[in-house]
C-alpha cells in the first residue's frame, strides 16, 4: 500500500468559511509540524472568498492535505463531515489560528501512554488579528480539575485539542442543537466514557478578533451551555438525554425551558448556568449585558440558594464585579460584590478574590 493511501496516525480537522486572512498561517503550522505522520482534512463551508484557492494550492503542494465541500451548511456539518474521513486520532484547529511545532508530536505521546484519555488539550496563546501577543489563556491539568471544572464551563480549548476518534463517532459526534457551545456538550459525553485532560505546554496561538464565531455569539453560546449542562445532569441521574433532535425552541433560557417542559429546579439550574455561562466567557464586559446581569443579581441569588449553589454563584458575582470595575462600571460593581459577600463565607470569597487579583476591604 502507498504512503498516500494508508491511514495517517491522526488527522487535523480544520472547518473554514472565508477564511483567506488567516488560512495560510493556519496550514502552514500543519505542514511545519515536527510529526510527520498526519493528514490535514479542510472541509470548505462555502467560502465565497480566495479560500478554496488558497485550500487548493496547499493540496496540489502536499498530499497529505485533503480538500473537503460542506457547501455552506455550518460548523457543525463540517465537523462531522471531516470527522467521517478521521485517522484513529483527530485534532481540531481553526482557520485563524497558529499551531506549535511540536503540538502534535506532544499530544501523540500522551494517548499513546493513557489508553483511557478520549480528549486531551493544552494551553494557547491569544494573539491579535496581526499576531501580536495578548497574553496566555490557562487550562486545569489533571482529570479531577478538568471534571470539576466541566461543572460549570468548558476546561477545554476546542481547537487545541485531540481526541479520539472512534469514542467521538460512538456519541454521534457534534450536535446541531447546541450551536456555538458544540464543543461543551461533546466534552460532557466524552467524559463520561473516558478522560478528559490538558498538557501543562504551549500548543496553539488563538486569534481574537472581532469577526471571530466567539466574538459575535456569546448569548446563544451561553444559552446551548446551559442547556447542554442540563442534559447531562439527566444523563447522570440515568434518565433519557432531553435534547431535541429539531433542536431547543426558544430565544432565552427561560423560553426554552417553557417550551419543553422544563420546570422548578431545572429551570433553576439553567438560568443559573446561562448566566455562569456568560460570565465565564466575559459576555459581561458588554455594558448591556452587564446591567441585566445586575438587574438580576436578587433573583439568581434567590436561585442559588434553592438549589444549593449560593457558594458557586457568590463566585460568580465576584467575577462579575472584577469584569464590572475592567467596564469601569464601579456601581455595578459595588453591587456584584456586596451580592458575593452576602452569599458565602468570606473566606471561600476571599479565595476567589486572590485569585482574580480583587482587593476586598479588611475583615
Amino acid at each position: 500500500m502507498s504512503s498516500h493511501t494508508r491511514q495517517s496516525a491522526v488527522s487535523v480537522l480544520l472547518p473554514v468559511r472565508n477564511g483567506e486572512d488567516y488560512l495560510e498561517a493556519a496550514i502552514a503550522s500543519i505542514r511545519q509540524q515536527t510529526f510527520g505522520d498526519w493528514k490535514l482534512v479542510v472541509v470548505d463551508d462555502g467560502s465565497t472568498d480566495a479560500t478554496r484557492s488558497i485550500i487548493d494550492r496547499h493540496v496540489r503542494g502536499d498530499p497529505r492535505v485533503e480538500a473537503r465541500p460542506n457547501a455552506g451548511a455550518g460548523l457543525i456539518d463540517a465537523l462531522n463531515t471531516g470527522l467521517a474521513a478521521a485517522a484513529p486520532l483527530v485534532a481540531r484547529m481553526d482557520a485563524d489560528d497558529v499551531a506549535h511545532p511540536d503540538r502534535l508530536k506532544r499530544q501523540i505521546v500522551a494517548f499513546e501512554s493513557r489508553p483511557d484519555l478520549v480528549a486531551l488539550g493544552g494551553q494557547v496563546r491569544c494573539i491579535d488579528a496581526k499576531g501580536g501577543a495578548l497574553g496566555a489563556w490557562r487550562y486545569p491539568v489533571g482529570v479531577d480539575v478538568c471534571r470539576e471544572r466541566l461543572q460549570f464551563s468548558s476546561p477545554l480549548c476546542h481547537p487545541a485539542v485531540m481526541m479520539r476518534a472512534d469514542a467521538v463517532r460512538r456519541l454521534c459526534g457534534y450536535r446541531r442543537p447546541y450551536r456555538h457551545a458544540e464543543d461543551y456538550d461533546l466534552w460532557l459525553r466524552l467524559a463520561e466514557v473516558g478522560e478528559i485532560d490538558n498538557l501543562g505546554d504551549m500548543l496553539l496561538d488563538y486569534r481574537v478578533h472581532s469577526t471571530s464565531v466567539t466574538s459575535q455569539n456569546s448569548h446563544i453560546q451561553a444559552m446551548n451551555a446551559a442547556l447542554a449542562r442540563l442534559a447531562a445532569n439527566d444523563r447522570a441521574r440515568g434518565e433519557a438525554d432531553p435534547t431535541p433532535e429539531s433542536g431547543w425552541i426558544g430565544e432565552t433560557v427561560e423560553e426554552v425551558c417553557d417550551n419543553h417542559g422544563l420546570s422548578g429546579s431545572a429551570r433553576q439550574r439553567g438560568v443559573l448556568a446561562y448566566w455562569r455561562a456568560l460570565v465565564l466567557s466575559g459576555g459581561v464586559r458588554n455594558l448591556d449585558v452587564l446591567l441585566k446581569f445586575r438587574e438580576r443579581l436578587s433573583d439568581l441569588a434567590v436561585c442559588a440558594a434553592q438549589t444549593g449553589e449560593s457558594e458557586a454563584f457568590a463566585s460568580l458575582a465576584l467575577r462579575a464585579a472584577y469584569l464590572a470595575g475592567k467596564a469601569r462600571s464601579p456601581l455595578a460593581a459595588a453591587q456584584c460584590l456586596a451580592w458575593s459577600m452576602t452569599l458565602a463565607p468570606g473566606a471561600a470569597v476571599r479565595n476567589v478574590a486572590d485569585r482574580l487579583g480583587v482587593r476586598l476591604p479588611a475583615a
